[in-house]
């Protein structure tokens, strides 16, 4: 994968270890169980994108810069040009995991921030507005979007948990 990714697994949360191996000895699937955390990360994560625009930390995302604010349309929240990258967050289940991700190459920019300098060595050029700007290297913050905030945490503990219960 080569953009931004998130793991979770069964056997991280700590209090439910014993009965998901208890489970597992019995030969209970967990791919329904995943398939319902998968899509609740993914919609967690969408969610911060589209509305809540904070790190999972709950840190808020940096605005845009004076110039480059310029360019954008009013509905448009930080992380949402055309809306690639909300449409790019998808899960994949495994045996005993579920990862969420993107594969879209900038997602990482935004997740970690970072320098982005051209590969010739001369200039970037970009829009901004009517006006074409070049610059030798452009800083981009981080802006994270993947990880859990500790409400997200508990919202997927207790579904595992009313999972759990329903199965013993």
């Amino acid at each position: 994968m080569a953009g931004a990714g998130l793991d979770i697994n069964l056997r991280g949360i700590d209090r439910l270890n014993q009965l998901i191996e208890r489970l597992q000895d019995l030969g209970e699937d967990n791919s329904e169980i995943l398939n319902v955390l998968g899509a609740l990360a993914e919609d967690q994560i969408r969610r911060r994108i589209e509305e809540e625009q904070t790190a999972p930390d709950g840190t808020p995302w940096p605005e845009w810069s004076s110039g480059y604010s310029t360019t954008r349309h009013s509905n448009q929240g930080l992380l949402q040009g055309e809306g690639h990258l909300l449409d790019s967050i998808n899960y994949v289940v495994g045996i005993d995991d579920v990862t969420v991700e993107t594969n879209l190459l900038y997602a990482a920019i935004h997740q970690y921030g970072g320098i982005i300098k051209p590969k010739n060595g001369k200039y970037l050029a970009f829009q901004l507005g009517s006006q074409t700007v070049f610059a030798k290297e452009v800083t981009i913050p981080a802006r994270p979007f993947m990880g859990l905030s500790d409400d997200n945490q508990d919202e997927i503990e207790q579904v595992l948990v009313d999972w759990v219960e329903g199965l013993v």
